[in-house]
């Protein structure tokens, strides 16, 4: 079996601080532990068959949404009134693994706290001892929710995608103002409960429109909202619309790297963790190169999983992506109909909860062959354009792909061709 090379475990003041029963004996504790442990050793073997079940999970509790943003699939993708996860499909979930997992992410292609039954799925993971994160657009976070929350010790993140009033109108069809309020609101209320560990992270989609704006946004998260961290991503390319195309910051790599190591260093001042995609690196020099190296160095420090595990590097010189992903054996995401994927940017669905236990999913051949192949010479096409920076192209797959030799620019072409294919075949139906 191949090894893993710089396999890290720890936990990182990044990482958000999330429900009490998790820092407390409870009777899931070593259950859990045992599950993580055996999780580590079969991610460093490689193995296409795993005992350890999930130690994340990722539940589509609904995929309806308060809020129609510019860049978001529901958006421009097949319409539909959205739907929420039924209680029957939760209570599969529940019973094959909250006892083992460590975490469960609330989120899916819609606002979390729109789900009908988000407060009986956040009151079983207290009860199991799980973390509890998810990201909110903030239009719903009442005081009562707020009050939870900070009880909970929950690391609450909110979507941000603009420093000005204009901005968020164009992205997300609400003012900056609306979220200001329900920040300002958590921050009265956590500055009265002086025992909660409970925190605030901002995330920030960044775009060509909105990228001139992330230094001021840096300043207000850190100066006025008390924020313990900003995460900022790329647009997600596959599927995008045409009038989207030119806001992914690859159309304009040099004005992004100078903008994200401006922020990089006006962080670094202000005491606030960011993260950052990796730069383009096409015309970094002087002392950018050197807040670049900085950059990378701050990026192996940090802790991507909520279970306190860093970047895994790859140790095959002759493979040319960075990282090897761990989600394979790691999460499941979860669909509101029990469709069951591998994480939420991979497409293939791999099994049913209605129709099969989570087992015969989890070591099934589709999830055998994603463990088989990421890592090899040919992955994925999906996971050759993850953009997530723990993924196996390290954040940054156009300039991966770009740098890619003949052989593997044909495969990759051969791949997409096949995707055009089925995606033809499925309109046809």
């Amino acid at each position: 079996m191949r090894q893993i090379a710089n396999l890290s475990y720890r936990k990182t003041g990044c990482q958000p601080v999330l429900h009490k029963e998790t820092f407390v004996e409870n009777k899931f504790a070593a259950i859990k532990e045992k599950n993580f442990e055996l999780f580590r050793q079969e991610f460093e073997e490689q193995r296409t068959i795993g005992r350890a079940l999930p130690v994340q999970v990722w539940l589509e509790t609904t995929t309806r949404c308060n809020l129609n943003c510019r860049m978001c699939p529901r958006r421009y993708g097949p319409p539909h009134t959205g739907s929420d996860m039924p209680l029957d499909v939760f209570k599969r979930v529940e019973e094959a693994l909250f006892p083992t997992l460590k975490h469960v992410e609330l989120q899916g292609w819609g606002e979390p706290l729109f789900a009908e039954n988000f407060e009986a799925f956040y009151d079983s993971a207290c009860r199991h001892g799980v973390r509890v994160s998810f990201i909110t657009n903030g239009t719903l976070l009442t005081r009562a929710w707020l009050e939870r929350f900070v009880r909970d010790d929950v690391g609450l993140m909110i979507s941000v995608d603009g420093a000005t009033n204009d901005t968020m109108r164009y992205v997300r069809g609400i003012t900056l103002d609306r979220v200001e309020e329900a920040i300002r609101r958590y921050n009265e209320i956590k500055t009265a409960v002086t025992t909660s560990r409970s925190n605030l992270h901002i995330v920030f989609v960044a775009m060509r429109r909105n990228l001139e704006e992330l230094p001021a946004l840096i300043e207000r998260a850190a100066k006025e909202w008390r924020a313990a961290s900003l995460l900022a991503v790329h647009l997600q390319r596959a599927g995008l619309p045409p009038e989207m195309r030119d806001e992914h910051l690859s159309t304009d790599p040099d004005r992004a790297d100078a903008v994200f190591v401006e922020s990089f260093q006006l962080a670094r001042q202000l005491g606030l963790t960011l993260e950052l995609p990796p730069l383009f690196g096409k015309r970094v020099r002087g002392e950018d190169a050197a807040a670049a190296r900085a950059m990378a160095a701050e990026a192996e420090k940090q802790s991507y999983h909520y279970c306190g595990l860093g970047l895994f590097r790859s140790s095959d010189q002759r493979n040319p992506y960075p990282n090897r992903c761990p989600d394979p054996w790691l999460k499941s995401y979860v669909e509101v109909n029990g469709n069951v994927r591998p994480c939420c940017a991979y497409g293939r669905v791999f099994g049913n909860l209605a129709r099969q236990p989570f087992g015969d999913i989890w070591n099934g051949p589709l999830y055998r062959r994603l463990r088989r192949k990421i890592h090899s010479g040919v992955p994925p096409l999906l996971c050759r354009e993850c953009n997530v920076i723990y993924g196996i192209a390290g954040g940054n797959p156009d300039s991966l792909l770009a740098q890619l030799g003949p052989v593997d620019r044909a495969i990759v072409a051969a791949q997409r061709a096949k995707r055009r294919y089925h995606l033809w075949r499925e309109r046809q139906k």
